[in-house]
């Protein structure tokens, strides 16, 4: 099992980066190695939005699908996935500050097998790696004074 806490003070309305994660097309253009984003629900954003990413991943193209378990708007959202051998939770928090957003991005992943407990061995610093950089390619997003 792995389980981490990754924060970020962001420079935007807590409105603008919950919009980030909670929309995930502007999430594509937020994180560069989001190649293609399909949706694969009627919902397109927030709670029951599933969806399949196509990214590059350690040096390669993975798909991966992952849905929206749970969205209370400009406040928090819950994403799970299964990628192969393991089982994503994902709870992303927005809180106001008086600097715009403290974001608070926390990440439980359990192996359901052998393959992806050695996995998970082997790749756990590359897997949190790969987030801190997610979260700063957001941060920027979010601080451009941009339209969506």
């Amino acid at each position: 099992m792995l389980d981490f806490t990754l924060t970020r003070q962001i420079n935007a309305p807590p409105s603008r980066v919950y919009t980030i994660f909670a929309d995930v097309t502007v999430l594509q253009k937020a994180v560069p190695e989001i190649i293609e984003v399909e949706i694969l629900s009627e919902t397109k954003i927030g709670h029951g939005v599933r969806y399949r990413e196509t990214r590059k991943m350690f040096g390669r193209v993975a798909q991966e699908v992952m849905e929206m378990t749970e969205a209370v708007e400009d406040q928090r959202l819950r994403l799970a996935s299964s990628p192969q051998g393991l089982t994503w939770e994902t709870l992303v928090e927005v809180n106001p500050t008086q600097a715009g957003t403290a974001l608070r991005y926390t990440c439980h992943i359990t192996p359901t097998g052998m393959m992806g407990r050695m996995m998970l061995l082997f790749m756990k610093s590359t897997i949190t790696k790969a987030l801190e950089r997610d979260l700063d390619a957001i941060k920027a997003f979010a601080e451009m004074d941009e339209p969506f």
